[in-house]
């Protein structure tokens, strides 16, 4: 029996000494095929050789363009500085160099696990931004007057669903390591202002029901679409202040918008002229730019500035005269703002509540007129024949 178990523990060991061997040749081959990433020098070298002559071309030809006083070399800086396209081009750039930073790894630290290599991480990302800049020549078609059923944007569509599909052949490619979250209440606690959510479900629904969502007839630009969801889920959610705040942000970025479509500039001065030089541009009317102005500076002097005694100014409700001793029976008075301030507090959110939906409903009215007036690809939806 105790010949048995020895040949046992000899078997044992020799498998195990086995494993080990094979664990370690797959680790010395994984490192190899790691090291060898690029197949030849001469295909690394002509790659080089092609990205110097690339960057050549393009400055040489930046520098014909401030030669020739076509572009103003400090415009461009800045216009880069702020450039969508130019990040994107960037973040892709930082990949490469996550490339570079794992090789001189594996030159330094010999045992460097192959879970740290970034080839997967930098391949979904690259088709991250490749498809970022697809959509952003896709929205800046859009607004140089291209039709969303014209064939450049089906065409575009179609590249950017193909993204779409070969991201998401690799799962989770969006997936990344996220440091432990700084939490400022207990679950229990969020999970009872959840609820309390919840329990509004009737009263959130009533007032999702007195807005208007924006239809086909009215064109946002993705941006402006955004801001006006915020405008009106602060409402739903009882954010009445939030949202009438949020109307002066809207109204600016919509008529920039509106400047940039018909200028093909930036409008770089206040909302007060903005609003002007639409006016003068014809492309908004007298009666829309007196709504706008109007709005403009009741938004600004009563809310944005917080101005609770302008916004109201006058209170009146009915009381009673309660003696605590219970000699007299209460008597019915009248209380102001001036002998109880706290009235304007209490009574502020419900008119709020009904200043923001009668701001929204009518900058939405002036919002329609606007772009049909502006947006010929809009005319052309509202009216078949044109």
């Amino acid at each position: 029996m105790s010949e048995e178990k020895s040949d046992y523990d000899k078997l044992k060991f020799q498998f195990e000494n086995l494993k080990k061997d094979f664990d370690d040749l797959e680790k010395e081959i994984n490192q190899g095929f790691d090291k060898v990433f690029v197949s030849s020098k001469n295909e690394l070298y002509n790659y080089i050789a092609r990205e110097i002559k690339n960057e050549c071309d393009i400055q040489t030809l930046l520098d014909f363009l401030y030669d020739k006083k076509i572009i103003n070399q400090k415009e461009f800086i800045e216009h880069r500085k702020n450039s969508r396209l130019f990040q994107s081009f960037k973040d892709e750039n930082n990949n490469i160099y996550k490339f570079a930073e794992y090789f001189r790894n594996l030159e330094n630290v010999p045992n460097l696990e192959s879970n740290e290599n970034p080839s997967k991480f930098v391949s979904i990302s690259n088709l991250m931004i490749q498809r970022e800049r697809f959509l952003y020549k896709k929205e800046k078609m859009l607004q140089r007057g291209f039709l969303e059923d014209s064939e450049e944007i089906k065409s575009l569509n179609e590249q950017i669903k193909e993204f779409n599909d070969l991201m998401k052949n690799h799962g989770d490619f969006d997936k990344r390591e996220i440091k432990t979250e700084e939490y400022f209440l207990k679950k229990e606690e969020a999970e009872k202002i959840y609820d309390s959510f919840i329990i509004r479900k009737e009263e959130i629904i009533e007032r999702i029901r007195v807005l208007p969502i924006l239809n086909d007839k009215i064109h946002l630009e993705p941006e402006n679409r955004s801001l006006y969801y915020e405008v009106i889920s602060n409402f739903w959610f009882g954010n009445f202040n939030a949202s009438i705040c949020m109307l002066s942000i809207f109204i600016e970025s919509f008529l920039k918008e509106i400047w940039y479509y018909k200028k093909k500039e930036h409008y770089k001065k206040d909302l007060e002229n903005l609003i002007n030089d639409c006016y003068t541009e014809n492309f908004i009317l007298e009666q829309e730019k007196k709504f706008l102005q109007k709005l403009r500076e009741y938004v600004r002097n009563n809310y944005i500035h917080s101005n609770l005694h302008k916004i109201i100014q006058e209170i009146v409700v009915p009381a009673y005269i309660v003696d605590l001793t219970g000699k007299n029976k209460p008597q019915p008075t009248y209380l102001t703002a001036e002998k109880l301030p706290t009235l304007r507090s209490i009574v502020k959110t419900d008119m709020d509540k009904e200043r923001a939906r009668n701001l929204i409903i009518e900058l939405i009215k002036v919002i329609e007129s606007i772009t049909t007036k502006n947006y010929e690809f809009q005319q052309k939806k509202d009216d078949p024949n044109k």
